[in-house]
C-alpha cells in the first residue's frame, strides 16, 4: 500500500511541475512564422468595417502582415504599440508589439511592415506579438 502512495505523490509531483511549466512558458515569437494574410492596413479596417463577422471568420487568431504608415508610437513600462495609419481619423491598426521588440527608426510618417496576430475589431483593428518585419 505505501507503494502506491509512493507512486501517486510521484505522478501529482510530476504532474504538477508539467503543468507549473506550461503555465510560466514563454510565447513563441511570430519572428519566424510565416504570415497567413498580407494586407495594407487601411485595407485590413475597411474589411472590419464592411462585414465584421467575415473577417473575423478570416483574420481571428492568424498571422497578419499589415503594411503602413506610422502615426504614433506609444511606450509604458511594460510595452510598445505602434499605431498605422487607414486613412480614417477614428480608427486605426494597432500593434501591440513582443517583449523587446525593436522600434528604433520608427517614427510618425515612416513607412513599416509589421507582423502580427489579429484579437479582433473594436473602433481599431488590433494585432498582438507584433514584430517588425525586416
Amino acid at each position: 500500500m505505501k507503494k502506491y502512495l509512493w507512486l501517486v505523490l510521484l505522478l501529482a509531483v510530476l504532474g504538477g511541475g508539467y503543468g507549473y511549466y506550461q503555465y510560466n512558458r514563454p510565447v513563441a515569437s511570430l519572428e519566424d512564422k510565416e504570415a497567413d494574410v498580407i494586407l495594407s492596413a487601411p485595407d485590413l479596417l475597411k474589411v472590419f468595417e464592411s462585414n465584421e463577422a467575415e473577417a473575423n471568420k478570416n483574420y481571428l487568431d492568424k498571422v497578419i502582415e499589415v503594411k503602413g504608415e506610422v502615426t504614433k508610437i506609444e511606450a509604458d513600462s511594460t510595452k510598445k504599440s505602434v499605431y498605422l495609419n487607414t486613412g480614417n481619423e477614428m480608427s486605426a491598426v494597432i500593434c501591440e508589439m513582443e517583449a523587446g521588440a525593436d522600434t528604433e527608426g520608427l517614427t510618425p510618417g515612416s513607412s513599416v511592415v509589421v507582423k502580427g496576430k489579429c484579437t479582433g475589431y473594436l473602433m481599431d483593428v488590433v494585432l498582438v506579438q507584433s514584430v517588425i518585419k525586416k
